[in-house]
């Protein structure tokens, strides 16, 4: 249970480090970037993608789906050792367990500059904030992280994917994606 909720931990500081990259796809000052004739120069980073309607997709503002984290979390739990074949979600100490997961809060704003930026609170209260950029690769984001808590990080990566108007977010050390909805 711990390993799942440091792994929660993890993300929201992942996710809170997301921001946007500069024209040449380089994490640089976030603070900068500049708005032109009522749309973003926000280019898609070195990467050659970018840009435009697909490019928007991830723009908003997205909170922790809670019930699809209480099903993963689920999922997850099931996998440790020890664990019965015929676990359900109703049975009492998953229940306790699952509880934790509306504890867990996450807001994550993603601007059409190229930047994000998270905040929220963990399972014990305690607050956390992330800011990065961003950039399309493909079908899926690269959200680099750069700031935690206000503080210069080492950039760390995370892929976002739209799935069925959610924002799937994976982070590699982390063995289930995030599930965030637009709020």
């Amino acid at each position: 249970m711990r390993i799942l909720w440091g792994s929660c931990l993890v993300l929201g500081l992942v996710l809170s480090g997301c921001g946007k990259k500069d024209d040449s796809g380089k994490t640089g000052d976030t603070g900068k970037t500049a708005k032109t004739g009522g749309t973003t120069d926000k280019g898609g980073g070195g990467g050659g993608g970018g840009g435009g309607a697909t490019a928007e997709a991830i723009v908003g503002t997205w909170t922790m789906d809670a019930e699809a984290l209480k099903k993963i979390m689920f999922e997850e739990m099931k996998k440790q050792p020890g664990m019965p074949a015929d676990l359900t979600m109703d049975n009492p100490m998953i229940q306790a367990g699952l509880a934790m997961a509306d504890q867990l809060k996450m807001t994550v704003e993603v601007k059409a500059d190229g930047t994000w930026s998270s905040s929220g609170t963990g399972p014990e209260g305690e607050n956390t904030s992330s800011s990065g950029t961003w950039k399309k690769a493909g079908a899926n984001y690269e959200m680099i992280r750069n700031k935690d808590d206000g503080k210069d990080v080492e950039p760390s990566a995370a892929t976002g994917t739209i799935k069925n108007g959610k924002l799937e977010l994976q982070i590699p050390e982390v063995p289930f994606a995030f599930i965030l909805k637009r709020a």
